[in-house]
């Protein structure tokens, strides 16, 4: 199925698979997690033109953010 964007062009789908950073905070079970897309670097600061990140989500275009967890021994 081709998909475009608003501007007629056509849309690309890639899987990325990021790696996430050790962090030492415990999690409750009724806490959320948000997702946030930069698609500039905070290192190059003449860089500030971002060209947009679309995720789609959908049966037919299915995103996910999996998370690992580990069971928090008491």
């Amino acid at each position: 199925m081709e998909r475009k964007n608003r501007r007629g062009l056509e849309l690309q789908s890639e899987q990325k698979h990021i790696e996430l950073v050790v962090t030492q905070h415990q999690f409750d079970s009724d806490d959320a997690l948000r997702l946030t897309l930069a698609t500039t670097d905070d290192a190059f600061f003449a860089s500030r033109t971002s060209l947009g990140a679309l995720v789609y989500h959908s049966e037919e275009t299915p995103a996910t953010l999996s998370v690992p967890v580990r069971r928090r021994d008491f």
